[in-house]
């Protein structure tokens, strides 16, 4: 019997996931070999993503109703759509919250917070998700932010590998908690899909057209994040998918017999979508300098 992080009664924990068990699967199922590998240990191999023992049985359940609602109105739908418009109800603020409370609540004793009022504001706002999460009581003004990820075109690679940002906006699940001087938030990234927390009530101005409210729409062309918020973006994907050129050549090995041995999946993985997205640009990038040259 231990407590319970969510309802903070004594009883039998479950191993729960820090993001979706959704996500893991709609990775390998979109992959060719139907494998993942650690982010900073790239030579190993993993079936799952992080667990720990966070919520019962009745929490466990709660969150799963959450992300259902994410997963089937609004993940796959959006995520395969051009220009997508997101028609949402107060499920989605649901679903933002327990995604960021999870990762505020492992992190939130461990991270080295950079001011002292960092740590503070941290410890009201999980209180604070808490009861939001539990009881549906107001977030008074704790705003939550979703950013909504589109293919950057003629993007370089990351150095040493042969992958470039659009593999980590689509590819990866990364989440942490940023700071500076004056700002913290807890940012949560899936394929696809950017969440940010502020951990102040207080309206964060780093963002434009974001802003999830209890219902209401949101429209990709219509979001503007600050130069601030994409330079993040740009540098987390440079650390993060960094490690993968330090795969070694015995793995690289397994790699590619996993390619040889699942050809026939090739053609329906997601990193061969990004692949025909990218090599489209470069046609259209070509008759387009062909045609000024002509002129």
């Amino acid at each position: 019997m231990n407590l319970c992080k969510l309802c903070l009664k004594n009883n039998s924990l479950r191993n729960s996931h820090i993001f979706p068990q959704f996500i893991t699967d709609w990775i390998r199922n979109t992959s060719v070999t139907g494998k993942m590998r650690a982010g900073i240990t790239p030579n190993i191999r993993v079936q799952d993503t992080k667990k720990t023992k966070l919520l019962c049985e009745d929490c466990e359940r709660l969150f799963s109703k959450f992300e259902k609602y994410f997963s089937e109105t609004i993940f796959k739908p959006v995520l395969n759509a051009d220009n997508p418009v997101l028609n949402y109800d107060y499920e989605l603020q649901k679903f933002a919250v327990s995604l960021s409370w999870r990762m505020l609540v492992v992190s939130i004793q461990k991270c080295p917070w950079k001011m002292p009022e960092h740590k503070l504001a941290a410890e009201k706002a999980e209180n604070q998700w808490r009861n939001f999460l539990l009881h549906d009581t107001d977030l008074h003004g704790y705003e939550q932010h979703l950013l909504m990820l589109r293919l950057v075109q003629g993007a370089s690679n990351i150095k040493s590998t042969n992958v470039n940002v659009n593999w980590y906006f689509f590819r990866t699940i990364d989440g942490t908690i940023v700071q500076n001087s004056k700002e913290a938030f807890v940012f949560m990234k899936l394929p696809g899909f950017v969440f940010i927390s502020p951990l102040r009530p207080e309206p964060f101005f780093q963002m434009k057209g974001t802003l999830i409210g209890k219902k209401g729409k949101l429209e990709f062309y219509k979001q503007v994040p600050s130069s601030k918020i994409f330079r993040f973006l740009i540098d987390r994907s440079e650390e993060t998918l960094s490690y993968l050129g330090t795969i070694s050549k015995r793995q690289k090995d397994k790699i590619e017999t996993d390619y040889y041995k699942n050809q026939n999946k090739i053609k329906d993985s997601y990193g061969f979508k990004l692949f025909l997205a990218e090599e489209e640009f470069k046609k259209k990038t070509f008759r387009t300098n062909e045609t000024h040259n002509s002129i």
